[in-house]
């Protein structure tokens, strides 16, 4: 699914009509679309249905859907907030779903309440991708009403109260069941807060031809189109050597299972070599449990954390590696941050940082400026809030902001994982991974994904690809492991076995 801004459907539409298909064509096309979702999803025939409808296009929209859905046989009532509709496209729906028995209550009318307590099913079309800032009263007084059915609740485009362009909601936002989409997905959709205001989303073809066609440029939806796209077969004439060789840097005498989870990872992901560099103890503890991998044996400080003079084992090592994982419950230690130190100084192929490497990374994150490499950032909201030196609610508040910010600053692939994982880039380009589960917020899971994105590095993908097809890979093998163990009691390793199942989805 492309996406785009307010910016960009504003620009699409506009070349549309000037090449002939017209503003009232794709309000009616929308309209009509949304009312086949409807019908598709939910038996309403001879039930009552509720369309609120703004005074713009989205309101239009609306009227459009309510008239088809009123031709299916389905007891609609249209409520107006505030009189007919002010766009001329909008005010044309409106009088022609009248003229067809379209029953229409003003949004103050003392039945409307009790309209909304007996619907069936209410839709949202009062506000589209044209809103920003607070609710008006109206609007406000309205999405009270919506908010309190017991109902299913579908939006036209937005959720009125969701910015298109940042998915920031003002205090009374419509939460949604579905919500049904126009042309493409608007980023608001795919990144948090507005993210849980939209519940699924669904795109319709409003009939836009490719000549006019104008999507983002900078914000990116990554799903299994995205993933195949950029994840190639393998040639039947291969062998190991084809697919890569990564170094990781991993583990430690307390975190073991962190060094396992993203080595199996790796592994998993089809990557030709995945050469363990750890303590000594780690590599023989671990060894019968990945045998596919090489082991490479590091002396140990005193806090059982592999020792800051396994330096030049490490860096000759990695003469040989097509990217490079560190992190991954490596510990935080003078001896572990200057291996950090060395590896960025002196390593010239890309890089995936994780974990404690990050929190490492927050001590001297001068290190960052000093890189020879391309580098890749997988930090939870906490540890990139511990790298900014904010709180991690601010963090929460404006993930977007401050990811683009930090990507572009330093000049990183990051990746900010979460219940809607973003990919930042240091062009300013933003990806939007649709694919997970609850059941992944567990320690563990994060050494899954990094396992993964650095397997994906070392086969040869861009660092933006690699961040992003290993986040929805992730993503998909999680939910895929909640079908058969529970979102409750799905562990990561379960993740692990299900990335099987994730690539054949996607024919790899």
């Amino acid at each position: 699914m492309l996406l785009y801004t307010a910016a960009d459907m504003k620009n699409t539409e506009a070349a549309a009509d000037a090449r002939g298909h017209s503003y009232a064509e794709m309000m009616r096309l929308a309209g009509e679309g949304a009312a086949e979702v409807i019908l598709s999803r939910f038996e309403l025939k001879g039930k009552s249905c509720v369309v609120f409808c703004g005074r713009g296009n989205n309101g239009g929209d609306g009227y459009v859907a309510a008239s088809r859905l009123l031709q299916k046989d389905v007891l609609v009532t249209a409520v107006s907030l505030g009189g007919e509709p002010t766009s001329e496209h909008a005010l044309q729906q409106y009088r022609k779903a009248v003229k067809n028995g379209l029953y229409v209550l003003d949004y103050r009318d003392k039945r409307v309440e009790k309209l909304c307590e007996r619907a069936e099913l209410v839709v949202d079309a009062i506000c589209g991708t044209g809103f920003s800032g607070s609710l008006r009263e109206q609007a406000a007084v309205c999405c009270d009403l919506i908010n309190n059915v017991s109902c299913p609740v579908v939006a036209l485009d937005l959720p009125t109260g969701v910015c298109s362009d940042d998915g920031t909601v003002a205090d009374g936002s419509v939460g949604a069941d579905l919500t049904v989409t126009f042309h493409g997905g608007k980023p608001g959709q795919f990144t948090l807060p507005g993210r849980t205001h939209c519940g699924e989303v669904v795109c319709v073809d409003i009939g836009i031809a490719e000549a006019a066609d104008a999507p983002s440029e900078e914000h990116i939806h990554v799903d299994k189109e995205y993933v195949v796209s950029r994840i190639p077969s393998r040639p039947e004439e291969c062998n190991k050597g084809t697919f890569g060789r990564l170094l990781a840097v991993l583990g430690s005498e307390q975190y073991m299972g962190a060094a396992l989870l993203a080595t199996e990872a790796a592994l998993r992901c089809g990557t030709g070599y995945v050469q363990l560099a750890s303590t000594a103890k780690v590599c023989d503890i671990l060894l019968p449990s990945v045998p596919e991998s090489i082991m490479t044996r590091c002396p140990a400080d005193h806090l059982g954390a592999i020792d800051g003079q396994a330096a030049e084992i490490i860096l000759k090592q990695a003469e040989k590696a097509t990217a490079v994982l560190v992190g991954c419950g490596l510990g935080v230690t003078p001896g572990t941050a200057h291996l950090l130190e060395r590896l960025l100084q002196n390593y010239e192929l890309p890089m995936v940082i994780d974990a404690d490497g990050i929190n490492l990374l927050a001590k001297n994150i001068d290190m960052l400026k000093k890189r020879l490499c391309d580098v890749i950032l997988t930090p939870h909201p906490a540890e990139f809030a511990r790298l900014l030196g904010v709180s991690t609610k601010q963090v929460l508040a404006e993930r977007l902001r401050l990811g683009r910010s930090f990507a572009t600053e330093y000049g990183v692939t990051l990746l900010l994982k979460g219940s809607c994982t973003m990919v930042f880039s240091p062009d300013g380009t933003v990806r939007y991974v649709d694919s997970g589960t609850p059941g992944l917020a567990k320690a563990g899971s994060g050494d899954v994904l990094a396992g993964l994105i650095g397997g994906l590095l070392a086969q040869g993908l861009a660092p933006a690809d690699a961040a992003a097809c290993g986040g929805w890979l992730h993503g998909r093998a999680g939910s895929i492991a909640a079908q058969q163990h529970s979102v409750t009691a799905v562990l990561p390793r379960d993740v692990v076995t299900h990335l099987c199942d994730a690539f054949l989805e996607c024919g790899r």
